[in-house]
């Protein structure tokens, strides 16, 4: 998986197939000090997750709301929606958006 800071937004790309919380936490803390409300993350690059990488999700969601932010995913592909929908607190809570710009508008 490759992770980038581009343009104040987080992208993801590749198969994110176990849980990179830890490689993505340095580009967020990077983004919360530019962007106070919260973080928005990109995923038009993602081409596979499995159960495991999806839990990046819950720990990102927990992370940036603990510290009082949003996070909003967009760009999401149905069939990475789908695996994200598996974990229980990630399908209630997260926030998803059609577009990076949406996102944007909606911290």
């Amino acid at each position: 998986m490759i992770v980038e800071s581009i343009n104040g937004i987080i992208k993801l790309s590749g198969d994110l197939t176990s849980n990179q919380w830890e490689t993505i936490r340095t580009a967020a803390n990077l983004l919360r000090r530019q962007h106070r409300k919260g973080v928005v993350v990109d995923c038009s690059g993602l081409e596979t997750v499995t159960h495991e990488g999806a839990h990046t999700f819950l720990d990102m969601l927990l992370y940036i709301e603990a510290q009082n932010a949003r996070i909003i995913v967009a760009n999401v592909p149905p069939h990475i929606a789908e695996e994200i929908r598996h974990v229980p607190e990630v399908r209630s809570r997260l926030a998803i958006a059609n577009s990076v710009e949406e996102a944007r508008k909606s911290l």
